[in-house]
């Protein structure tokens, strides 16, 4: 696409924008993991499925795809990746159909999204019942492998059996990670998101390729002989986690730029020993969204949730993950869920499916208490306000105001130098539609204030009214953004009345969801 010059944008004629106002939910991320072993296995069942998180009104689901309950560890549909690794063409309980097709098809008819969930991957392969259950990948390559510091040791042992692993200090591990990620995203092109899944801790990995490259790499000794928790050895380990999620990343979006990237990610109580820097992660750009796994009870949540938000820039997409096993009853559940909300989440995740079924008036109580209404996915309805430190900046003279949407707003006299510039990163590639928000007083504010819309290939200036539909949401343009550029709004004006800035939004035209994020 062409790029607009500064020069070109100042000399075109201003749009004036006259539609009608428009009152939207406030955007959502309601998520459920379906893990693949938990998964109904026939169209009808999965029907069923999408109906029960549809009439209950979440809007996503992290559909397990990677099934590593036994040696046979691979992907529920058909992957070539897996098969050239050495692994199974598809995992053997779904040969025959391909489920995550039917997943996507009867999601959207409901109204909701799928996001794929590569439960113990990108490292995890596989879990077993004995430490002989080695994964076909892994007795196809056992130089990927992770190995314990006494390197005879290919697994990690905890309650639920016996965990096999790829290192990510392997070069050739992290390449089949990549390709995998990639197929996908290529190969269901109406996929909505990919999530990875890393949960591994400082067991691993002390394999020979690893200990090579870190002793050629940085001048240290092998690892063998340093204790664990060595600085070095830390931060290089992590260095190479980041380094694959960063090429994950890149790969997808290259693949399929309307697919998103996330991440279920360990909480903040486990940071002492895990070697995942997810928050380094969101502010460099290396996914779309996250979800941290808070499964904790009610006392504890709010300071889980406290330190998650700190670690990602503000306004990133973060949705914790929250488990009613964990909470301790629906009740409980839909309390951390309202908590979430208003210590600023994009969302919440909750594990997982069965879970909904198997706790009395679990998904009615969803509906009732935690969502009464429809909402769009908070990536998908993009909302700049005031509030919004890194998306919002002004120069002049600005007044806080109480009013407007989420409470405040700001007002200037309208005059030369005044200017609010309010900015979002688009995490997907589309079709968007930008809503401007006014407050204030009609018979004070400006009739001519001006609005200047810019991207990397998009420039575009309208005149507003802000005297007209005051409190409620007013469309200006459609626009087809890409992912990964940022949206600049420029808001300014020069006839001495009250010139208001409260918020923008930008907000994905599909065929799942309407105007008021129903679905169609």
């Amino acid at each position: 696409m062409k790029i607009v010059s500064l020069c070109l944008f100042l000399s075109v004629s201003l749009f004036r924008a006259e539609t009608s106002a428009q009152i939207l939910a406030n955007p959502e991320t309601r998520g459920v993991w379906v893990p693949a072993g938990y998964s109904p296995e026939d169209s009808a069942g999965i029907d069923t499925l999408m109906r029960n998180l549809s009439s209950a009104h979440f809007n996503v689901v992290y559909l397990g795809v990677w099934d590593g309950h036994s040696r046979e560890a691979g992907t529920i549909y058909p992957s070539n990746v897996v098969k050239e690794a050495g692994g199974p063409l598809q995992y053997p309980a779904f040969v025959g159909h391909d489920p995550l097709r039917t997943y996507i098809d009867l999601a959207h008819k409901y109204g909701l999204e799928v996001i794929a969930w590569f439960e113990l991957m990108p490292f995890d392969v596989s879990v077993g019942n004995t430490p002989t259950d080695v994964p076909l990948l892994l007795r196809a390559h056992p130089d990927w492998s992770m190995r314990q510091r006494d390197t005879t040791i290919d697994y990690h042992h905890n309650v639920y059996g016996y965990y096999f692993g790829i290192d990510p200090g392997v070069p050739a591990a992290c390449n089949f990670v990549v390709k995998l990620y990639s197929e996908i995203a290529k190969n269901y092109p109406d996929l909505d998101g990919i999530e990875t899944d890393i949960e591994d801790d400082t067991l691993f990995s002390y394999s020979a390729i690893a200990r090579a490259r870190f002793m050629k790499e940085t001048g240290d000794p092998d690892p063998l002989t340093l204790p664990s928790d060595y600085p070095a050895w830390l931060h290089w380990r992590r260095e190479q986690i980041t380094n694959v999620v960063k090429r994950i990343y890149k790969a997808v979006k290259k693949a399929n730029p309307r697919c998103l990237v996330t991440g279920a990610v360990p909480p903040p109580y486990m940071s002492s020993y895990m070697l995942e820097s997810w928050g380094e992660w969101a502010k460099k750009g290396y996914v779309d969204m996250l979800e941290p796994m808070l499964y904790v009870n009610t006392h504890d949540f709010d300071h889980q949730m406290r330190l998650s938000a700190d670690y990602v820039p503000q306004g990133f997409q973060l949705s914790p993950g929250i488990a009613i096993s964990s909470a301790g009853s629906a009740a409980k559940t839909v309390y951390e869920i309202k908590d979430a909300m208003k210590m600023g989440a994009s969302g919440v995740a909750i594990w997982y499916y069965n879970y909904l079924l198997s706790y009395k008036d679990a998904l009615a109580d969803m509906k009732s208490e935690a969502f009464p209404e429809k909402a769009m996915p908070g990536y998908d309805d993009l909302i700049m306000d005031t509030d919004g430190s890194g998306m919002f900046k002004c120069s002049g003279v600005w007044t806080l105001q109480r009013g407007g949407y989420d409470g405040t707003y700001l007002s200037a006299p309208a005059i030369k130098g005044d200017t609010a510039e309010f900015s979002v990163r688009v995490l997907r590639e589309g079709d968007y539609a930008l809503y401007g928000y006014w407050s204030g007083n009609p018979r004070l504010n400006s009739s001519d204030a001006t609005v200047r819309i810019s991207t990397s290939a998009l420039a575009r200036s309208y005149t507003v009214n802000e005297e007209k539909n005051i409190n409620s949401w007013m469309k200006l343009d459609n626009y087809h953004l890409n992912s990964g550029d940022t949206l600049t709004v420029k808001l300014f004006g020069t006839d001495g009345r009250q010139l208001v800035a409260n918020a923008f939004r930008i907000r994905r035209e599909s065929a799942v969801f309407d105007g008021l994020g129903g679905t169609k």
